[in-house]
C-alpha cells in the first residue's frame, strides 16, 4: 500500500463524535440493539464514557424463577429445553431450579431391573491376552475400544504390540447390572485360571464410573462441598482438585464456601510509594517477583522497576572473564615432555593444546628424536609385488581391493605397475565401455515394473537409458508403484482405522481408494 492509498483510506474511516453517537444510540431500546445494528458507534460510546448518558435503555432482562418456569413448560425434556431456549435454561441451571420441573421426561433407560446387561470379551490371540467387560451398549462401547487409544486398555495395548483390535465376542447377554457384574467377576477368574495374561486394570464392581453413561458425574454437589472444606483458599482448591473446583464454579457452588480466605493483599492499591516501600524487602529483581507479584507486576508495567536500583537483576549481570592461562614456554625439554603422551605424529599434532609444542619441534627439526613415534603411513618401496599379491588375496573383486580398508596404496602401486591382471582370481564389477547398448538395456528392464526399481536394480543400465532418451520406449516402466489388492490389504491389516492406514502409508491408502478396495479393509 503506497502513502497516498494509506492516507486516502485513513481520511475514509468516520470517527464518531459525541453527538453522533447520542443521535445514533436514541434509536434503540436496548444496549444489544445499539451494539447489534452500530457495533462501531457503540465502541466509540464505550471507550469515551459516553454510554452512561444514555439512561433511556432498558436495563438487562434477568431470569425469574417464574419466567424459566414459563418458558420451561413449553418443552418435555431438558435436553429440548437447553437447545430452544439456552438463556433460560442456564438461568434455571445455576440457580438449581431445574429439580423442581418434574414434567421433564427422562431420556435414560431404566435398566436397573431390566435385563439389558452383557458381557464381552476382547482376545489377542498371538499374545494370550484377554479382556473382559460388560456393557448395555455394545456397538458404542466396541468403536471405544477401537478408537480410544489415548485412555482404552484394549486400543492401547493393540497399538503398543502393532496389532489390530480383535472383534468384540459376546460371552452372555441378557443380564441384569448385579447378574453382569457377578458373572465379570466369574469370567475373570476363569480365564485366569486357565493361564490367560488379564488386560483388566481396574477392579470390577459397581461403583463410580462402572456404568458408564448411566452414572452420574463424580463431583456431586456434596462431594464438591466435602473436597472444597479440605482447603483455605480458594487458589488451593483450585490446584489441589480440579475436577471439583471446575465443576463448582460451572455450577455456581463456590459462594457457598464462605470459609475461603481471600489473600492478605488482594484489595491493596499498589501505587509508586508502596510498590517502593514493598520492593525495600527484597534484594533481586526475581525474589521480588516471587514473593510478592501483584506488587511486582503493578511496578513492572508503570516503568517503577528501573527507579528501584537496589534491585538487582540476575539475567542480565555481566559475569566477570577468567584471566587466560599463560601460555607455556615451548623447549625442547618442555616440547619432548608433552610429545611423550603421544604414541604417533599425528596425534601430537592435533591433540587439543599440543600444537605450540608440535609446530615448535617441527620447525626446530627435533620430532626426529622422538624415535618412539609408530609410522603409520607405509614407507616408499614397501609395497613389492609378493605385498601387493598377498593383500590382494583377501579380496574377491578390484572394487573391494580398490576401497578396502588399509589396502589402497597396495592396488594404486599394482595398478601402476601392471600386476592387477595376475590377480585372476579377482572379479571386474565394470562392465566394458558400450556393454550397455539399446537391445540389453530393454532385456534389463523388463526384470522390473517402475523407474525406480529399474534405477536401484542396475544403476549403470538406468544412466545409459536415461541418457541416450531410451527410458520414454519402455512403456511397461511406470513412474509410480502398481499396488496390488493383496499387498494393500496386508498393510491395512496393520492399522485399526482408515485413518491411521492414511497416516501410515499414504500410498498404499491413496491406491485402495483408487480401486474401491477401502470397503473391504475397513467395513462401515
Amino acid at each position: 500500500m503506497t502513502t497516498k492509498e494509506f492516507i486516502q483510506k485513513a481520511k475514509a474511516v468516520h470517527f464518531w463524535t459525541y453527538d453522533e453517537c447520542y443521535a445514533e444510540a436514541r434509536k434503540y431500546k436496548t444496549k444489544q440493539d445499539f451494539r447489534k445494528n452500530n457495533i462501531r458507534a457503540y465502541g466509540a460510546a464505550c471507550r469515551k464514557g459516553w454510554y452512561k448518558d444514555y439512561t433511556w435503555f432498558e436495563p438487562r432482562f434477568r431470569w425469574t424463577y417464574e419466567t424459566c418456569k414459563e418458558v420451561a413448560k413449553q418443552y418435555k425434556t431438558k435436553r429440548e429445553f437447553e437447545k430452544g431456549h439456552c438463556g433460560a435454561y442456564i438461568a434455571a441451571r445455576k440457580n438449581g431450579w431445574l429439580k423442581d420441573f418434574d414434567w421433564f421426561v427422562s431420556n435414560r433407560i431404566n435398566v436397573i431391573d431390566g435385563n439389558f446387561d452383557n458381557v464381552y470379551s476382547y482376545y489377542f490371540e498371538d499374545y494370550n491376552a484377554i479382556y473382559i467387560g460388560r456393557t448395555i451398549r455394545p456397538k458404542r462401547r466396541d468403536r471405544e475400544h477401537i478408537f480410544n487409544t489415548k485412555n482404552d486398555i484394549v486400543a492401547r495395548f493393540a497399538l503398543e504390540h502393532d496389532c489390530p483390535v480383535p472383534p468384540m465376542y459376546i460371552i452372555e447377554e441378557n443380564l441384569t447390572l448385579k447378574q453382569g457384574q457377578e458373572r465379570e467377576d466369574y469370567w475373570i477368574n476363569y480365564y485366569r485360571e486357565q493361564g490367560y495374561i488379564i488386560l483388566n486394570s481396574a477392579r470390577t464392581g459397581i461403583g463410580i464410573g462402572s456404568l458408564g453413561a448411566l452414572g452420574s458425574t463424580k463431583w456431586t454437589r456434596g462431594k464438591c462441598y466435602e473436597e472444597a472444606k479440605k482447603y483455605t483458599y480458594r487458589k488451593e482448591f483450585q490446584r489441589g482438585s480440579v475436577g471439583a473446583y471446575t465443576r463448582a464454579l460451572r455450577m455456581g457452588w463456590l459462594e457457598e464456601y464462605s470459609w475461603f480466605k481471600r489473600p492478605a493483599n488482594w484489595n491493596e492499591v499498589w501505587d509508586h510509594d508502596t510498590c517502593y516501600e514493598e520492593a525495600l524487602k527484597y534484594q533481586t529483581i526475581a525474589e521480588f517477583r516471587r514473593c510478592n507479584l501483584n506488587a511486582y507486576t503493578s511496578a513492572r508495567k508503570r516503568g517503577w522497576l528501573k527507579g528501584f536500583t537496589w534491585l538487582v537483576d540476575e539475567k542480565r549481570l555481566v559475569q566477570v572473564k577468567q584471566p587466560k592461562k599463560q601460555r607455556p614456554e615451548w623447549n625442547y625439554d618442555t616440547c619432548y615432555a608433552e610429545a611423550k603422551k603421544y604414541k604417533t605424529r599425528s596425534e601430537f599434532e592435533y591433540a587439543k593444546g599440543a600444537s605450540g609444542a608440535y609446530v615448535t619441534a617441527r620447525r626446530n627439526g627435533w620430532i626426529d628424536d622422538y624415535t618412539w613415534f609408530e609410522q603409520k603411513q607405509k614407507p616408499n618401496g614397501y609395497w613389492t609385488y609378493e605385498r601387493c599379491y598377498d593383500e590382494a588375496s583377501k579380496y574377491t573383486t578390484r572394487t573391494d581391493f580398490q576401497y578396502g580398508k588399509g589396502s589402497g596404496r597396495a592396488y594404486k602401486v599394482a595398478r601402476d605397475n601392471g600386476w592387477l591382471d595376475d590377480y585372476v582370481w579377482l572379479e571386474e564389477n565394470r562392465k566394458p565401455v558400450g556393454y550397455w547398448f539399446y537391445e540389453r538395456c530393454v532385456e534389463e528392464s523388463q526384470k522390473y515394473h517402475t523407474r525406480a526399481e529399474f534405477k536401484k536394480g542396475c544403476k549403470s543400465a538406468y544412466v545409459i537409458a536415461n541418457r541416450n532418451g531410451w527410458l520414454k520406449d519402455f512403456t511397461w516402466l511406470t513412474t509410480k508403484k502398481l499396488w496390488q489388492y493383496e499387498e494393500c490389504k496386508e498393510i491395512a491389516a496393520q492399522y485399526h482405522s482408515r485413518s491411521s492406514f492414511k497416516a501410515g502409508n499414504k500410498r498404499a491408502y491413496e491406491s485402495s481408494i483408487t480401486h474401491k478396495w477401502i470397503d473391504d479393509f475397513f467395513p462401515r
